[in-house]
């Protein structure tokens, strides 16, 4: 699984892994849960070893995922020209950015979204670009699958607590029909966080690149991984996550591992950084785990001189912003080393037990009263 997570892995230890009695369906199951089916499918494809049941199943997957990340390629491709076209300095986050321009293949990095950074004084000339490309912010009814308008509460919810502004979605009008949905960040933290990008100064240090043919601006390098790692650190600090299994996915590992060795880091400054920002616990956090997987993400030299003390005790630790609206207060706590919970598909029960004997029940013995409002509807409780 780790070695197959891998861009560009060691092809003759996967061919010997492959001759040896491995259990498929495990491997296929975690694959799935940790999003690099199409990675293991490039992998194994020429495998004589492989099972020819194993090796279609992966490339059925795969070319799902091609079409639709063409698809979605290049209809985000489109919407970047078009702010290239009007002067907009739209700065490309995460997973179109790395599957064009890292992974080279829109199928092996599959990608839900596209996120953007913009000013905030270019935010109504990005809305207008893309509701003339007729996005609507809005989203997908689950009874109905229609796309349902954003009441402006929530609107404003978005822009007041979150990192982005509404959701834009809209659908393609020839079939396979796809789903294209466009985050527009404002900032990089939600107002819950114990910490803050320096928005200005992340906006002027953004670099040129290019995605197709479309000049477009990206996070520096420092700044790109610092956002690969907090983004991953709160998404295994979300109960909500770790109960859906997307908390702790190999692939978001593999996303910082592929960007480290195609990019120069300047591990000084992205420390300093991250340490004026209060960034540093997440980059710790984010990095020790990647280091536990794959062994050499971070320079030797450096990782050595980590305190190991810290890094186990935030390692176990679950602090969630959503629930307690305060990124510093605990709600649980791990009695697995990550290791092991990573590949342990019922790690979501041993979260949820810890939130509730570690926090809820503490708080409630206290006095304590839990309310649990629905989204959207405040009546219902």
């Amino acid at each position: 699984m780790i070695e197959t997570s891998k861009l560009h892995p060691n092809e003759a230890d996967i061919r010997v892994m492959c001759a040896s009695s491995l259990d498929w369906t495990y491997i296929l199951d975690q694959a799935y849960r940790h999003n690099t089916l199409p990675l293991l499918h490039h992998h194994v494809q020429n495998v004589d070893s492989v099972a020819g049941h194993v090796k279609l199943l992966l490339a059925s997957h795969y070319q799902l995922k091609q079409i639709i990340g063409e698809k979605k390629m290049d209809e985000f491709v489109a919407v970047l020209r078009a702010f290239h076209e009007r002067g907009i300095r739209a700065i490309v986050l995460k997973g179109v950015y790395l599957a064009a321009s890292v992974y080279r293949h829109a199928a092996l990095r599959p990608f839900g979204d596209m996120d953007i950074l913009v000013r905030k004084e270019d935010a109504d000339s990005v809305f207008r670009v893309l509701k003339a490309m007729d996005y609507t912010q809005s989203e997908f009814d689950r009874d109905t699958g229609e796309q349902k308008p954003l009441g402006q509460e929530r609107l404003e919810g978005y822009e007041h607590e979150l990192q982005h502004y509404g959701e834009f979605r809209k659908r393609s009008a020839s079939k396979p029909v796809v789903s294209f949905s466009i985050d527009v960040h404002h900032r990089l933290n939600t107002i819950f966080d114990d910490f803050s990008y320096p928005i200005e100064e992340v906006v002027a240090r953004a670099t040129r690149d290019t995605i197709g043919d479309v000049p477009v601006y990206r996070l520096s390098n420092e700044d790109f991984l610092t956002h690969l790692c907090s983004h991953l650190y709160w998404h295994t600090q979300s109960l909500r996550d770790i109960l859906d299994g997307k908390d702790a996915q190999l692939l978001a590992y593999s996303d910082i591992r592929s960007f480290i060795q195609t990019h120069d880091i300047d591990w000084t400054l992205l420390f300093d950084r991250a340490a004026a920002t209060k960034l540093d616990k997440a980059l710790y956090y984010t990095l020790h785990h990647g280091q536990q997987i794959y062994g050499d993400i971070v320079p030797d030299a450096l990782y050595e001189t980590w305190n190991q003390d810290y890094l186990s005790d935030i390692s176990r630790s679950i602090h969630d912003r959503w629930i307690t609206r305060n990124s510093k207060i605990k709600i649980g706590k791990w009695n697995q080393d990550f290791i092991a919970r990573l590949f342990n598909p019922e790690r979501s029960s041993f979260a949820l037990s810890s939130f509730y004997e570690d926090y809820l029940e503490p708080i409630l013995h206290r006095g304590a009263v839990l309310k649990v409002v629905e989204m959207g509807d405040p009546d219902r409780t």
